[in-house]
């Protein structure tokens, strides 16, 4: 008779903790979806089999300074590669932060007070559709390598090493395995499948970010439909809202790190992001621009033509 309670009394149990881990676990994913991964970013309409290519406007703080274009390759191994090409003209140094590139401002004293510099960027993800490796050089005026940021993954373990003239720096971190790691100057194309309150962590790298502090971890919320206007048409899309903290989005003077505007159909239209000085904005182009050329295929980057 004792042992028939026991069996009741564990069973009670064990369905409350299961109902505890459905509810907590298992339903919200239901009700608003899993985060983005690299497998549905690139699954969006405009990815084929054949190399897809996608451009960019770029702004900042309202004023036009280049043009970035995206372009991604499956090989026939199954990797998928994106290689970008940012090209950014004349950015006044006002708008570059004395902390983070102070030691590079310095070096051009004498010159005109605007530079130009550019950003090629690589990212290879294996055919399970996870991030194996990245790359990102960053070019200022006249140095062919004022930066260099390299990420490689090994068993959940990312491993940063960055390089800025005589400086180096190392660092590894745990990193889960359907982590999309985004990187600030190279906006993803697609982020299909988005529902109202999804919730999901962005590790975000640039070679803008200090040196000691290459990468940081954003929380991205779907806050609210707002209408943009795209292509002369006036588009309800879906407002992605990031921030430092989990917690930040409840207080009423929070400003987000960054804000993207996605289409119905999951095309990301625009981006807004705090760069040093100011904020960054990325417009989607109409007209795709050509693709950029390979670097594992011997191609020289080339700057964006805008179309």
């Amino acid at each position: 008779m004792m042992s028939r309670w026991f069996n009741v009394v564990v069973g009670l149990f064990w369905l409350t903790t299961m109902g505890w881990l459905v509810l907590a676990k298992v339903v919200p994913s239901l009700l608003v979806g899993e985060p983005p991964s690299y497998r549905t970013i690139f699954a969006g309409p405009d990815q084929s089999p054949e190399a897809a290519t996608v451009g960019w406007h770029i702004f900042w703080d309202e004023q036009a300074v280049g043009s970035a274009a995206s372009t991604s390759r499956r090989n026939v191994d199954g990797v998928l590669q994106i290689e970008s090409r940012v090209d950014l003209r004349q950015v006044p140094l006002d708008k570059l932060s004395p902390f983070r590139l102070g030691s590079l401002v310095n070096m051009f004293q004498g010159v005109p007070r605007e530079l130009d510099m550019s950003v090629e960027t690589l990212f290879e993800i294996d055919p399970l559709g996870r991030l194996g490796s990245f790359e990102s050089l960053l070019k200022v005026g006249t140095l062919a390598e004022a930066v260099r940021l390299r990420g490689v993954v090994e068993d959940n373990q990312l491993q940063l090493n960055l390089t800025s003239g005589g400086f180096h720096y190392t660092t590894r971190t745990y990193l889960p395995a359907d982590s999309v790691v985004s990187d600030s100057m190279s906006p993803h194309a697609n982020l299909p499948g988005l529902r109202l309150h999804q919730r999901w962590t962005v590790p975000v790298y640039s070679p803008f970010h200090p040196p000691n502090h290459p990468m940081e971890v954003l929380h991205a919320e779907v806050a609210r439909r707002e209408p943009i206007v795209w292509n002369g048409k006036l588009v309800n899309a879906w407002l992605v809202m990031y921030h430092d903290d989990e917690h930040a989005r409840h207080a009423q003077d929070d400003v987000p790190r960054g804000l993207v505007w996605v289409h119905p159909d999951g095309r990301v239209l625009r981006q807004d992001a705090e760069m040093m000085n100011g904020w960054l904005r990325f417009e989607r182009m109409t007209v795709a621009p050509p693709p950029v050329p390979s670097k594992a295929s011997g191609g020289t980057p080339t700057k964006v033509e805008i179309p």
